[in-house]
């Protein structure tokens, strides 16, 4: 996939949606640690 969206190290960019419910901090540190690119709050 050339035209896809890269970081500088040709990795492939990811991103995840959270919601506002309790464990969502817990869903997003878990994110961070993982190296997700992108975290949208739905």
């Amino acid at each position: 996939f050339p035209n896809a969206c890269k970081d500088s190290q040709g990795r492939l960019r990811v991103g995840a949606a959270v919601g506002t419910s309790a464990e969502s901090d817990e869903r997003v540190a878990a994110l961070i640690d993982a190296g997700v690119d992108v975290i949208v709050v739905d």
